[in-house]
């Protein structure tokens, strides 16, 4: 069940994580995780922020602007460090289970 604070017109682009895996990927410890994680969210209070973003530089900067629950001002900007790791990359892609 999503927030009553998000509209509907965009509640349907939200998956439920916990089930919208790969087969191989969804098993009994993952759900019974999820499960836990709600019932912890449930009891915990967050902040709610509006914010509007801008891409700029191909992606390699993002500018957050918007206000939190108490009305006050939030101006971010994230900019991307590229770095030359030593580490080769790994075998296994993220979120492949083949």
């Amino acid at each position: 069940m999503l927030p009553e604070w998000i509209p509907d017109s965009v509640k349907h682009k939200f998956i439920q994580e916990v089930n919208d895996v790969r087969p191989k990927a969804r098993t009994t410890r993952r759900i019974r995780e999820f499960a836990k994680a709600d019932k912890l969210a449930k009891k915990e209070i967050r902040q709610r922020f509006v914010l509007n973003y801008k891409v700029s530089d191909n992606g390699n900067r993002v500018i957050l602007r918007g206000i939190d629950e108490n009305r006050d001002s939030l101006y971010v900007v994230l900019e991307k460090v590229i770095k030359d790791y030593k580490v080769t990359p790994g075998k296994l892609v993220a979120g492949q289970y083949d």
